[in-house]
């Protein structure tokens, strides 16, 4: 068997694993765009779970930092900034190009990430029922 075979025959077997696989994701992807067209778009997108009575919003107060401050303390061209709150207390998401950044809305100190130990209990604060 010449080399131009084999090589023909490699490459007629990966082009064949790779078709099935990739065809398999596009038809799961398919079938749950499908499924998902036929529930209620409000189900689709979770609006069912979310509390609005529990939401709390950002007190309209004086004291807030103000957005100049943020920019300068985000050291990176900003996209937009939103003052919500977290934990109880108000605080400002910053969006810049490297992610988003969090920062006290009363000092400008910045905050750290939100972990593991905190997401529960946001989660819980805004969300009704199970799951």
């Amino acid at each position: 068997m010449g080399k131009r075979t084999r090589l023909h025959l490699a490459a007629s077997r990966v082009h064949k694993w790779l078709a099935l696989i990739i065809g398999a994701q596009l038809l799961i992807w398919f079938s749950s765009g499908v499924l998902m067209s036929f529930l209620p778009i409000e189900k689709v997108r979770g609006e069912h779970l979310v509390d609005r009575e529990r939401v709390v919003a950002v007190p309209a107060t004086p004291d807030l930092v103000s957005p100049t401050q943020l920019l300068a303390s985000a050291k990176a061209p900003v996209e937009s900034i939103s003052f919500v709150m977290l934990a109880g207390r108000p605080v400002a998401q910053v969006a810049t190009a490297d992610g988003i950044k969090l920062f006290d809305a009363v000092s400008g100190n910045p905050l750290p990430p939100v972990d593991a130990t905190l997401r529960p209990r946001h989660r819980q604060r805004c969300v009704e029922g199970p799951g």
